[in-house]
């Protein structure tokens, strides 16, 4: 008997992959959780984060996710998020830039509060570039 379910991994540009897991590893709103074959089924938001997959040939892969949602149902997960990196593919010079230029508009929001600098996508973009420059790490 198989020990594998199909995930899909999906952007508005397209799939990012597809194919047979035995384990994903995804985080949630409430902390990250892992699904398995014959999981329950469940739809839920996830955060900013790391998403990492074992697929069918035992070949772990690790993606950096902006959030997004996941639905799992019989045997089968479909992640949805607006963007999504593999680790190997994190520009380290580029999310290191991403991380400062953010702090800096940060740090502008709350030394000049009548800026027109939107503080909270601030802190979006801060959160993405670290969360890509920890992913990238853990290669």
């Amino acid at each position: 008997m198989a020990k594998t379910f199909q995930l899909d991994i999906r952007t508005p540009e397209g799939v990012a992959w597809q194919g047979e897991t035995e384990i994903v590893t995804l985080p949630g709103k409430q902390g990250t959780f892992q699904v398995l074959i014959n999981h329950a089924p469940l739809l839920t938001e996830l955060e900013i984060g790391e998403i990492r997959l074992k697929d069918d040939q035992g070949n772990e892969q690790i993606f950096a996710s902006s959030g997004g949602f996941a639905e799992v149902r019989l045997n089968e997960v479909a992640v949805l998020t607006e963007t999504i990196e593999r680790a190997e593919d994190i520009d380290t010079a580029r999310a290191k830039s991403a991380r400062e230029r953010a702090e800096e508009r940060i740090k502008k929001s709350r030394t000049n509060p009548d800026l027109p600098i939107n503080r909270t996508r601030a802190e979006a973009a801060l959160a993405r570039a670290e969360n890509r420059l920890k992913v990238m790490a853990r290669l």
